[in-house]
């Protein structure tokens, strides 16, 4: 009988010494997840008396200790908004000298933290919303990133670090998110109708929906002939592209904003018809003496800027008879008459039969030729 108690009473004992082995043993749960946001990371109790606290460690902060300002905004001056960061520590332990990046959301969308200066501290940064979602991101190469899905409105994150060696001090910010709504955006161009290099520009206005130029934007235009142009709007939101060098034709001009994280894109496509222009052709009447054997008339060929038109052919036909003769640097071409011999006044027709730039030009100026 006492055996048999005996054996019952060491296993008993046995049974209370792993019971308590196994409660001893430290339970932990991996949540270095870089940059993931999951419904896991729900607030823990553990986190309740921090999260209540916060807003009391950042208001009231000692004037002495080092603070910074965090706004989830690349402009401050436009939202003019701060909020304060605090270290928190016993001044034997090291700083942290941190840098943290974040920029506006658009509406739905994801806000990403980024902060980097860890150096070689360790362990895990934890970002949280109170009263929502919960994350903790491992330090690796001394960043930290977070990403906060589905953001609808202006939310505040708190980031806390507690170093586990107790090399550095505790590190805690709370960062306004800023949540926007993209403003729509219009292009306004009309058809432009030109001739050859005659000058003409094309015009795009970009405007927000109120509208109000966007100066200092980058558009893109594309021409249906493979030509590319990226000009950016002056401050009266316009862009302006030379129709010159342009040869005679129709084209399509897609005007495009691409869009950025205040603006959504728009476009516009508008025609540009290009004509061929008509050069200027100088051709004054003029008298020979009949006994001039080589009578020499000579006329100048501009274009439609005005601008000599060299190495040009064009045609004099008086009495039957074609002279021609070819433009110099100057655009000036000399026939060199022949056959007119006899007093009297003729008609000559001066051609220039034009090219793919160019119409044609005729003048029928007056030769006289006396005794």
């Amino acid at each position: 009988m006492f055996n048999k108690k005996f054996i019952l009473l060491a296993i008993f004992l046995l049974s209370l010494i792993a019971i308590s082995t196994v409660s001893a043993v430290e339970t932990t749960e991996d949540t270095s997840s870089i940059g993931i946001d999951t419904d896991e990371y729900q607030l823990v109790e553990q986190y309740d008396d921090e999260i209540e606290s916060v807003e009391d460690d950042l208001t009231v902060l000692d004037t002495d200790e080092d603070t910074s300002s965090q706004l989830c905004d690349d402009n401050v001056d436009k939202l003019g908004e701060t909020i304060e960061s605090d270290i928190v520590g016993d001044g034997e332990k090291k700083d942290l000298n941190l840098t943290i990046n974040c920029e506006p959301v658009v509406y739905n969308g994801t806000a990403m933290i980024t902060i980097e200066g860890f150096g070689d501290a360790q362990g895990a940064v934890h970002g949280y919303i109170p009263g929502g979602i919960s994350s903790a991101s491992q330090i690796l190469g001394g960043r930290v990133m977070f990403f906060f899905r589905g953001m609808t409105e202006n939310t505040t994150v708190y980031i806390e670090y507690q170093d586990p060696n107790g090399i550095y001090n505790d590190f805690r910010t709370e960062l306004l998110v800023i949540v926007f709504n993209q403003t729509n955006t219009v292009i306004e161009s009309s058809p432009v109708t030109t001739v050859y290099n005659g000058g003409k520009y094309l015009v795009a206005t970009l405007k927000d929906d109120k509208g109000n130029p966007m100066a200092g934007i980058k558009v893109n235009i594309k021409l249906s002939n493979g030509k590319t142009f990226s000009p950016t709007t002056d401050g009266n939101g316009q862009v302006k592209v030379s129709a010159d060098g342009l040869a005679p034709n129709t084209y399509t001009a897609t005007i495009t904003f691409d869009g950025n994280k205040y603006y959504i894109n728009s476009t516009k496509e508008v025609k540009i018809t290009v004509k061929k222009a008509t050069p200027k052709m100088t051709a004054k009447s003029k008298t020979f003496k009949a006994k001039t054997k080589i009578k020499k008339y000579s006329i100048v060929l501009k274009d439609n800027k005005n601008k000599a038109m060299k190495k040009v052919r064009v045609t004099l036909k008086v009495k039957g008879k074609t002279y021609k003769a070819t433009t110099n640097t100057k655009g000036k071409a000399t026939f060199k008459i022949t056959k007119l011999t006899k007093k009297g006044k003729y008609k000559a027709v001066i051609t220039y039969k034009g090219n793919k730039y160019y119409n044609k030009v005729v003048k029928k100026p007056r030769i006289r030729v006396k005794a």
